[in-house]
């Protein structure tokens, strides 16, 4: 049988002078440059001729490979699985995929679509191309470390002129992002995000990693651009081709064509499975076809069918060659190599092939390192996020686990230790980006008090990681692991001395201590000088609330929601919050005093004032004297044997505060001028309870309910209407759990009014010239994503000119009674109700609206704490749509 193989290389050998030369004098993509984009025997040749240069590569080189490879991948698969056995430390959590319930909660959107980081425009495109472009920065990584591995030869893909162009302009695209990165976080120096060397860290290795791919392929071209224009003869490398024809399965053979270019010069070029070739004279290389061609058809291996046309396939491969070969394709790294040039780096030169070999092992380095990094690092979200988004909650936004009370199992309620949290509240711990999303709108932070949103995942994170590491007895650090000598676990974090509560500087406060600016510096700088390295102290003997946060962060929140709202990673804050109060009033007894007082007062008189409870219906007949309506009760209907549709729920705001009444009775004039059939409980109405479970007393919580959800069921209401859009949150989202029908309607005064306006049966006509901005509810707007409804009624009144604050909708600022801090003092910082206040003061509007009591009377404390109230009044949505419906 006629050896093919060698009768082929001889006849290369004889033609071609210089064929065995290295391999990295061979013109970039030589090997494939005749791959059909659509042609299957063509690319499996391919792959089968490039299996034997395998064989013929350093093999020092793939063994170094290998090596380091196998040790990074190793690592990071194990660091991955300790961090893994921290998390499975919590309370067992039934992971179950998130079924979407609506656009914003779309996992699409938030993982791929980036929607929440997009709010700021200009971070959201800098990580955008951080996201998509590490996606395609992938397939180069491969394509360059296969180079390296395989003396030169790229990746056998189809259009890869186009496939290397993309890849250049997407690392100059990261790398442009890397530099912006840098100058926001050093050069704006945004107080949102930390600094120092850590932070720095992951700018180093990706703007590291650009650098290298593009030097590695500027270095890659000098070294073979000598072997381009060893000839004189040699047409520009954009002309050069290479055909590769699938063979029998018995025997492998190559194809040697020749076709005439426009200027009448011959290209011939050669494909075999151990090295390239150079192009030769064009009249020798047309003999040589010839020649070659005969004596394979004479040995009965060539027939029509494994021989294409001459003209067509040079001309198709020319075309792939151009695409492989041009520089057009690679304009980054051309334009390197031509500075490298003028530098003095020789062509095909030792120097040249030196570079490709110190930014291939740099690039193959750093993306290794950078591997195992992630996961001991906050990017570790690169991997946690989209989990942490498929399996996120599928129940209403900011809706509390119950507890199980009559779990006479239980040694403790709420969360002491960092393992009381369930495994899915741990897990929202190792996705946190510390971006400062969170604590940028948080209202406690703005204001100078000590809690931080982002602080609050980075301790609780630490201190899982370290507690977790000293219970399992596995380091989470790789590889220093591996030389650590002495007893792990000999240290750990803790809250260090608390700075003292912050007085204002650079004018965001006046002389009076009355806040016209947020500024959340401060906070930031008290959490980066208080949370420390604390030296021979045992994790698992600090205590979770104390030695991890404190009880001063624990109180300032407001349960506003702003932090979960603008987070990217879909983080859940403020059910921490609530739990570690839990733990501090069920089992602690710890609460601000003032706290105290508000929750015996509801348990005893079932209001916070501790007023009677006999006072409760003193609202009905006040109304009737103001307003000429008279409010039946429940009790009243049912002995006349006609229930109502709709309970009108008043609420202890209603049923009490003098202000809020004044809301109350224009409601109820409004309901009866529509028509509608309506009763309130009076005497028997209680506290909804959310006062009592935000504040952490569950237990008080929960026996309100039942007696809540007795009375409701006793009364068969299948409709209920509040103006408190807590009540109204509580009733609607909460109480289900507890056996409330979920069928029974719960409505916002709002939402009711919006839609008799709407149905035309009120109808605003009287003007009302007054320029008016809105504060959302944080319960109406981000509990329950109701922001149109006041809006709509404002719209709906003749002369009203409606003007947003800054921040409004989704974003609003939080008024600061939530979280059950109506009842409790502000003792550090600036009051958050003045700092929101003077927010819609610059608008200058003659009204702030609101659809909330407790928003109400903090705007109305705003304004006469910053002396403005004799210009500006705070008014309820409901007041300005009486005055323009109703004639008095």
């Amino acid at each position: 049988m006629l050896d093919l193989r060698m009768m082929t290389e001889s006849l290369a050998a004889e033609t071609v002078p210089g064929l065995y030369s290295s391999v990295n004098a061979r013109p970039l993509g030589d090997a494939h440059a005749g791959l059909h984009a659509g042609a299957g025997t063509d690319f499996i040749a391919v792959l089968w001729l490039r299996a034997g240069e395998i064989q013929a590569a350093p093999i020092l080189r793939w063994i170094l490979f290998v090596v380091v490879t196998a040790c990074a991948a190793g690592m990071t698969i194990e660091v991955v699985r300790r961090r893994i056995a921290y998390i499975r430390l919590g309370a067992p959590a039934i992971f179950e995929r998130h079924r979407p319930s609506g656009k914003e909660r779309s996992f699409g959107r938030e993982v791929f679509g980036q929607r929440k980081l997009l709010k700021d425009i200009r971070s959201g495109i800098m990580h955008v191309i951080y996201f998509y472009g590490f996606m395609v920065l992938q397939f180069g990584a491969l394509d360059l470390i296969w180079k390296g591995l395989s003396e030169g030869e790229p990746l056998p893909l189809p259009y890869y002129g186009y496939f290397a162009w993309f890849q250049e302009i997407t690392a100059c695209l990261v790398l442009l992002a890397v530099l912006y990165g840098a100058f926001r976080r050093y050069g704006e120096k945004l107080p949102r995000l930390k600094r120092g060397w850590k932070a720095s860290l992951v700018l180093w290795f990706i703007g590291g990693l650009m650098l290298t791919v593009l030097f590695s392929g500027a270095f890659e071209r000098v070294a073979k651009s000598g072997g381009e224009s060893a000839s004189a003869n040699a047409p520009p490398a954009e002309e050069r081709m290479a055909l590769v024809s699938a063979p029998p399965a018995e025997e492998r053979m190559v194809l040697v064509n020749a076709t005439q270019s426009d200027a009448g010069m011959s290209l011939v070029n050669a494909v075999q499975s151990d090295a390239g070739m150079a192009p030769v004279d064009a009249t020798q290389a047309a003999q040589d076809a010839a020649s070659m061609q005969a004596a394979l058809t004479g040995a009965g291996l060539a027939s029509a069918n494994t021989a294409h046309s001459l003209s067509d396939d040079a001309t198709h491969a020319q075309q792939i060659s151009g695409e492989l070969l041009s520089a057009r394709y690679a304009p980054v790294s051309a334009g390197i190599a031509h500075l490298l040039l003028r530098a003095g780096v020789e062509e095909n030169g030792k120097l040249a092939r030196a570079g490709f070999e110190l930014f291939w092992w740099l690039h193959l380095l750093i993306l290794l390192s950078f591997m195992l990094y992630v996961p001991q690092s906050k990017h570790f979200h690169l991997l946690v996020a989209p989990v942490n988004l498929w399996y996120r909650r599928n129940a209403p936004r900011g809706r509390l686990s119950p507890l199980n009370l009559e779990d006479e199992e239980a040694e403790s309620f709420g969360a002491g230790k960092i393992e009381h949290f369930s495994q899915k509240q741990l897990v929202d711990l190792y996705a946190c980006v510390e971006c400062g999303r969170c604590t940028n709108v948080c209202p406690a932070a703005s204001t100078g008090k000590l809690l931080s949103p982002m602080h609050l995942m980075i301790k609780l994170r630490d201190h899982l990681t370290e507690k977790g590491a000293a219970i399992t007895s596995k380091s989470p650090w790789l590889p220093s692991a591996f030389w650590q000598t002495g007893e792990r676990g000999n240290h750990a974090h803790a809250m260090g001395a608390l700075l003292p509560a912050w007085s204002g500087s650079g004018g965001e406060l006046t002389a009076g201590g009355k806040a016209l600016r947020t500024n959340i510096t401060p906070t930031m700088e008290a959490q980066g000088s208080t949370w420390m390295k604390r030296e021979e102290a045992d994790p698992r003997e600090l205590e979770l609330i104390g030695d991890v946060m404190s009880e001063e962060e624990l109180w300032a929140c407001t349960t506003c929601r702003n932090c979960e709202e603008q987070c990217p990673v879909g983080n859940e804050h403020v059910d921490k919050i609530i739990d570690m109060r839990r733990h501090l009033v069920l089992m602690q007894g710890k609460l601000p005093t003032d706290g105290q007082r508000a929750l015996q007062n509801i348990e005893r008189q079932g209001n916070p004032w501790g007023l009677p409870r006999a006072e409760r219906a003193a609202w009905i007949d006040e109304c009737e004297r103001r307003t000429g309506v008279r409010v039946d009760t429940m009790q009243e209907r049912r002995r006349s044997g006609k229930l109502p549709a709709i309970l009108l729920w008043a609420g202890s705001m209603g049923a009490y505060d003098t202000r809020s009444r004044r809301v109350l009775f224009d409601l109820v004039r409004l309901m009866r001028h529509a028509g509608l059939d309506f009763a309130a409980l009076g005497p028997e109405e209680r506290s909804s309870g959310d006062t009592a479970r935000r504040i952490g007393n569950e237990l008080l919580f929960q026996e309100l309910c039942k007696d809540n959800i007795a009375l409701l069921q006793k009364y068969e209401v299948r409709h209920i209407v509040t103006a408190c859009p807590h009540t109204f949150n509580t009733l609607k989202n909460e109480y289900p759990d507890f056996g409330l029908d979920a069928a029974v309607r719960v409505e916002h005064h709002t939402e009711l009014l919006a839609r008799l306006v709407r149905d035309g049966r009120l109808q605003p006509r009287n003007t009302i010239d007054e320029r008016v901005t809105i504060h959302d509810s944080c319960y109406l707007g981000r509990y329950n994503d109701s922001y149109e409804a006041p809006r709509a009624l404002l719209r709906s009144i003749p002369g009203i000119t409606v003007q947003e604050m800054e921040r409004s909708g989704s974003n609003g600022m939080c008024c600061g009674a939530g979280g059950g801090l109506m009842w409790l003092e502000e003792r550090s910082g600036a009051r958050v109700n003045y700092a929101r206040t003077a927010q819609a003061l610059e608008v200058k509007p003659s009204v702030i609206s609101s659809a909330c009591p407790y928003c109400l009377t903090m705007m109305e404390d705003g304004l006469k704490g910053l002396a403005a109230d004799d210009k500006v009044i705070a008014r309820d949505v409901a007041e300005l749509l009486a005055e323009s419906v109703l004639d008095d």
